[in-house]
Formats: structure tokens, C-alpha cells, sequence
């Protein structure tokens, strides 16, 4: 049986995030491979550099094709900012999700299936 993996601080920056700004909202988005799908997701802010205090956290389990054709489960991950972060920002969350076994590095969520809920 592989051990489930615990709490797992994951970075936000500029070079991992997406950005949007619906309404006047800026969203920085990230996903992480953790080998599961289940919903059970919790997330808190742990600190920040430069950036606006956000306004929520939003943490889902996502499935995803990458290049290599398979699906991978893990976690997506908003913030809600009332204004744009400063350029140099970093955000760091923990997250917890049931179920995870890998440990996979965020990234920007650019690929088939993030937007959709799975």
C-alpha cells in the first residue's frame, strides 16, 4: 500500500500561476499532480511576498490529459485577490487533499480538463 502523503506547502509565484482578472478580480491559479481524485481538499494561506492578502482560497481535485495521452489526478488551487499582486509576488498555501500519494510540482494549469470540474 503506498502511504498517503500529509500537508504539502506548495509555492505561488510568477512563474507557475495563471493569471485572470474577472471583474475587476485578479485569480492566480496553479495545479499539482497528487495521484488522487478525491474531493476532500483543504487549503490556508501560510505566508506571502509582496502580494495582496487574498480574499479566498479555492482548492478542488482536477483530473487532467497532459502530453503523454494518460489522466492525472490532483489538486487546483485559486486565490482571490481584490488587486494585482506586486511582479516579485510569492504566495505559499498548504494544502492537504485525501487520498494523495504523489508529491508533484505546481504548475501553470494549461491543458485539458483543469477548467472542468471531474
Amino acid at each position: 500500500m503506498i502511504p498517503a502523503i500529509g500537508i504539502k506547502n506548495f509555492e505561488m509565484n510568477s512563474n507557475n500561476v495563471e493569471f485572470t482578472a474577472p471583474d475587476g478580480t485578479t485569480v492566480l491559479s496553479l495545479r499539482a499532480e497528487t495521484g488522487s481524485n478525491k474531493q476532500e481538499c483543504l487549503a490556508s494561506l501560510s505566508e506571502n511576498r509582496l502580494g495582496v492578502f487574498p480574499a479566498d482560497i479555492y482548492c478542488a481535485s482536477r483530473t487532467v490529459q497532459l502530453a503523454d495521452g494518460r489522466s492525472h489526478a490532483g489538486v487546483y488551487l485559486h486565490l482571490f485577490l481584490v488587486a494585482a499582486p506586486d511582479p516579485d509576488f510569492a504566495y505559499w498555501v498548504n494544502v492537504y487533499q485525501e487520498g494523495a500519494k504523489l508529491d508533484g510540482a505546481p504548475r501553470k494549469c494549461d491543458m485539458p480538463g483543469c477548467n472542468d470540474q471531474t
